[in-house]
């Protein structure tokens, strides 16, 4: 029987045999020689990056917090990649209201029209979900108006 404390040092050395590796060693592995290239590199946030890698693999925790990646309770709307899918949402709502009225109009009025349209029409909120990648398309006029004045 192989002794499992000499498999874990011989798992985060990488000298383990690929076969005996669990899919959580193997992870752990992955991530000891990402630390080792971003400690080549040299690079101020990669040495960063290296040094917060090579703290969880000892210690554990939480590494999307521990790479400052975890966003507070409720605030999910914050991260980046979803910045970017609510901006290009707003964006084809203000498009659809202002291809209907020639101008955009007030985001109050572009709200009630949006939400009118989008109830009548599931088609359309079936496209507009495929092309921004949104989960949920806002129907009510109060989120639509949320949405459209962080468009502004």
């Amino acid at each position: 029987m192989l002794d499992p404390f000499a498999h874990m040092a011989a798992t985060l050395r990488g000298t383990a045999p690929p076969a005996l590796l669990s899919r959580a060693e193997a992870t752990a592995a992955r991530l000891a020689r990402a630390a080792e290239v971003l400690r080549q590199d040299g690079a101020p946030d990669a040495l960063a990056v290296a040094e917060v890698l090579e703290q969880w693999l000892q210690c554990g925790g939480d590494l999307g917090a521990m790479l400052g990646a975890k966003v507070a309770r409720g605030k999910r709307n914050e991260l980046p990649h979803n910045r970017l899918r609510r901006g290009t949402l707003a964006a084809m709502l203000v498009s659809i209201v202002a291809d209907e009225h020639g101008r955009v109009p007030d985001p109050r009025h572009a709200a009630n029209d949006l939400s009118d349209a989008l109830r009548r029409h599931p088609a359309v909120v079936d496209m507009i979900r495929e092309q921004t990648g949104v989960a949920r398309v806002p129907t009510s006029v109060k989120a639509l108006l949320t949405l459209l004045h962080g468009a502004e």
